[in-house]
């Protein structure tokens, strides 16, 4: 474990800290760092295609951010019993949302 990460005997989550701004997290030690985030419905297949790419190719993370907005989203595919029964048909509705 990291020093900075180490945990305090007796610490507590404390619920304000959930509610921080993102630049406030970043603000809490050097091993946070800012993700990108897309969204595929303020941005074309194309564009979210190249944001992948473009992480990939940096060994960056990337967050795709509004996948259950879309049409034809599985509302139960994250549920306990869609990530049981694996997820062959989000696998393919995604691809056909990013293999242009």
């Amino acid at each position: 474990m990291h020093e900075d990460s180490a945990p305090v005997a007796g610490a507590t989550v404390d619920a304000k800290l959930l509610t921080l701004r993102e630049e406030e997290v970043l603000l809490l030690g050097r091993r946070f760092r800012p993700i990108q985030r897309v969204s595929v419905v303020r941005n074309t297949p194309e564009e979210v295609a190249r944001a992948v790419e473009d992480a990939l190719r940096k060994g960056a993370p990337v967050v795709i951010a509004d996948w259950d907005k879309m049409p034809g989203w599985n509302k139960d595919a994250f549920g306990v019993d869609g990530l049981k029964n694996g997820a062959e048909a989000e696998r393919e509705f995604i691809c056909s949302l990013l293999c242009v």
